[in-house]
């Protein structure tokens, strides 16, 4: 998959596993950013949104803003965010990723969920949890 706009895909999913991993490579010149929407078991929509642009955290009730501050770019690199302890710290925890947007200039090798911590995904150091 390779994204030249703004907006690059929403995907609608219903997914449970707690470990969600992307492959991507991101020009040296573009921001990244990737928008979350879960819900939580009390049934309500939350928004988890990383990107390169936000400098610190911060969150309100039903969103938050992560900064994605070690993003290697001109190279594959494997962002692999913890769905269910981003949600524990910021809200009431995790059932479901609903979607995934992403917004940027970038290329997409693969988006896929884990039940368990898959660690470094590769040798080459290009591999960090989010």
């Amino acid at each position: 998959l390779n994204c030249t706009s703004a907006l690059c895909c929403f995907v609608p999913v219903g997914l449970i596993q707690r470990f969600l991993v992307l492959q991507v490579n991101i020009p040296r010149c573009c921001d990244f950013s990737a928008e979350l929407v879960i819900t939580d078991p009390e049934h309500l929509k939350r928004r988890l949104h990383f990107s390169t642009v936000h400098k610190e955290l911060s969150a309100t009730l039903l969103h938050a803003k992560i900064p994605l501050t070690e993003l290697k770019r001109d190279t594959w690199s494997t962002l692999c965010i913890d769905l269910a302890s981003w949600t524990g710290k910021l809200f009431k925890g995790f059932l479901t990723l609903d979607g995934i947007t992403l917004f940027a200039t970038c290329k997409v090798r693969r988006i896929f969920t884990m039940k368990t911590d898959p660690g470094k995904m590769s040798d080459d150091g290009n591999a960090f949890g989010v």
